[in-house]
C-alpha cells in the first residue's frame, strides 16, 4: 500500500465512527487495560481511520481505545488517516490489522470474513493468502459467523453478551438461539453456565423436556444437574462399600502374591548352593510365612468348595 495515502494527523473523536463488529471482541477487561495505559503513557498506538465524504472517520483498528478515549471526554486523538479506501479494502485491512493482535476474536473475525467472502466476493483462498492464514482458519471463522443467529449478534453488539458466550450459543440450533440468548440475559448466566447448558442440550442422550427446561428454565436445569450429579456419585460411593472394597483389594494382593512367587522360584533356581546359604534366613522367614498362609488359604478353600482342592493344589501355590 503506498505510504501517501495514509497520515498521522489529529482527529476530532466525535467525528469518528465506531465499529460494532471490532466492538465484539472488547469487553471490560481489555477497556480497563486500556485506560490504564492512555492515562499512565497516553495512546501509544495510534487509531486507524479511514475518511469518509461526509467528513467522518470509520475505524478500521483500535476501536477499544477509541471507546476508552470517548469515555474519557477527549477532544481530539492521533491516528493514522487512510485515504481513497474502498469498503472491500478497508474490511480487509481490519482484517488483517486484528488477525495480528494478541488478542483477536474468533467471532469478530469470523464476521469481518463473512462481509469480504459474501459481500465483496472474495474466495477464502484469497483471504487466508492475504492473511498468512490456512483455509482451515478461514473456514472454521465463517462456520462460526453462519451459525449464530444474527438476533444474537446484535445482543453482542448491544454489549449485551459477551462474544465468548456466544460462542457457545452458536454451538445451539439456529431456531433455539434467540430464546436461549435471551434467557442467558434475564438470568445473567456466566460463560461457564451457558457452556454446561448447551452441552446439554446437545447431548443425544438428553430427553426432550430437560432440552425443553434448558431453554425455558435454564437457572431451574442447571440446579438439577448439579442435584442429579450429587447423587450420582453418592451411588457410586455407596457401590464401593468397605466389603467390596476389602474384596477388590483381596484379589489384587494374591494376584500380586502369585505372580511374585513363580518369579522368586524362577530366580531361587538359577543360584549355587553358596549363593542359596546367604539367602538361607530370608527363604527360612518366607517358607514359614507361606506355610502359615497355605494353611490358613485351604481351610477357607476346603469351607468354600470342597471338591476343587485337589486342583489348587496341583500347581503348588
Amino acid at each position: 500500500m503506498d505510504i501517501s495515502r495514509s497520515k498521522l494527523e489529529e482527529i476530532p473523536v466525535k467525528a469518528i465512527q465506531g465499529n460494532n463488529v471490532l466492538a465484539i471482541s472488547v469487553g471490560n477487561r481489555e477497556m480497563e487495560r486500556s485506560e490504564k495505559a492512555i492515562r499512565e503513557y497516553g495512546l501509544i498506538h495510534p487509531l486507524v481511520v479511514s475518511r469518509c465524504d461526509d467528513g467522518h472517520y470509520h475505524i478500521i483498528a483500535g476501536e477499544c481505545e477509541r471507546m476508552v478515549i470517548t469515555q474519557m471526554r477527549q477532544s481530539t486523538v492521533r491516528a493514522v488517516v487512510m485515504e481513497c479506501l474502498e469498503a472491500p479494502e478497508a474490511t480487509r485491512l481490519a482484517l488483517l490489522l486484528s488477525s495480528l493482535k494478541q488478542s483477536s476474536n474468533a467471532l469478530s473475525e469470523g464476521l469481518l470474513l463473512k462481509e469480504l467472502c459474501q459481500n465483496h466476493l472474495q474466495t477464502q483462498s484469497e483471504v487466508a493468502f492475504m492473511l498468512g492464514r490456512s483455509i482451515s482458519w478461514v473456514s472454521k471463522r465463517l462456520a462460526l459467523s453462519d451459525r449464530l443467529a444474527t438476533s444474537v449478534v446484535e445482543l453482542v453488539q448491544a454489549g449485551q453478551i459477551c462474544s465468548h458466550t456466544a460462542q457457545e450459543i452458536a454451538r445451539l440450533p439456529g431456531d433455539v438461539q434467540q430464546t436461549f440468548a435471551g434467557k442467558v440475559i434475564t438470568e445473567h448466566l456466566p460463560k461457564s453456565a451457558v457452556e454446561r447448558l448447551v452441552s446439554t442440550y446437545n447431548n443425544p442422550q438428553t430427553p426432550q423436556e430437560v432440552k425443553r427446561s434448558v431453554l425455558e428454565n435454564p437457572q431451574t436445569t442447571l440446579e438439577w444437574l448439579t442435584t442429579t450429579e450429587k447423587s450420582k456419585r453418592c451411588k457410586v460411593q455407596d457401590d464401593l462399600s468397605p466389603k467390596l472394597v476389602t474384596l477388590q483389594k483381596l484379589r489384587n494382593l494374591l494376584a500380586m502374591l502369585f505372580r511374585l512367587t513363580g518369579e522368586a522360584e524362577g530366580l531361587l533356581a538359577t543360584l549355587t548352593l553358596e549363593e542359596r546359604q546367604t539367602m538361607l534366613p530370608m527363604l527360612k522367614q518366607c517358607t514359614q510365612s507361606l506355610w502359615r498362609f497355605a494353611g490358613f488359604a485351604k481351610a477357607n478353600l476346603d469351607n468354600v468348595s470342597p471338591g476343587k482342592t485337589e486342583g489348587v493344589g496341583e500347581h503348588g501355590h
